[in-house]
């Protein structure tokens, strides 16, 4: 039953109130017609937006607790952040992984002839980075084949630049300015 207290109070009845509705109607022709369609459609529509941003937001939230370690436990195998950073070698194994790259380029038949370090710390990660100023000569096809090999086979390592001259023209011999990245986890 509707409540009708206020209305009658007022000399109102629910009859007049919809009389006095429908000549606004009429009163406004089509265009208000057409905005109170309007009004109802943008109505539908944020209920509809809002019912899909909730659902958005959750799925967010069970993402960002995923990726800072806090997945729940029937999501095994699910990508975390310290996962990730725990892929990368300590810094104590960073003699292990240069001489496994040394290893590689002797196997290819390369000369590398110094190597300058330089290492900084990552902002905001636990990871350092230790950038390799290598200068190589060899045949064009092993230095290419090494690179691929070090490059797939040890994934802290990753190729910032990369110049590359003939020693004489119509000669296999090539002389390589690379420069490699390696990332390492500090305080290990």
């Amino acid at each position: 039953m509707m409540r009708t207290e206020g209305f009658r109070e007022r000399g109102l009845s629910p009859g007049a109130l919809l009389e006095g509705g429908l000549r606004m109607l009429r009163r406004a022709g089509w265009a208000g017609l057409l905005g109170a369609g309007l009004l109802l459609a943008a109505a539908l529509v944020q209920v509809a937006a809002g019912e899909w941003a909730a659902a958005r937001r959750a799925d967010l939230a069970a993402q960002r607790a995923q990726l800072s370690g806090q997945a729940p436990a029937g999501a095994r195998g699910a990508p975390s952040v310290a996962g990730f950073l725990a892929s990368f070698p300590a810094a104590s194994e960073l003699p292990r992984v240069l001489a496994r790259l040394y290893e590689l380029s002797d196997a290819h038949g390369l000369n590398v002839e110094r190597t300058a370090y330089r290492r900084a710390d990552e902002p905001g990660t636990p990871l350092a980075r230790v950038s390799l100023q290598m200068p190589v000569q060899g045949s064009y096809g092993a230095l290419y084949t090494w690179l691929g090999e070090v490059l797939g086979s040890t994934p802290a390592v990753g190729l910032e630049s990369f110049s590359i001259r003939r020693v004489e023209e119509g000669a296999d011999l090539v002389h390589a300015d690379i420069r490699l990245v390696v990332f390492v986890r500090q305080g290990e």
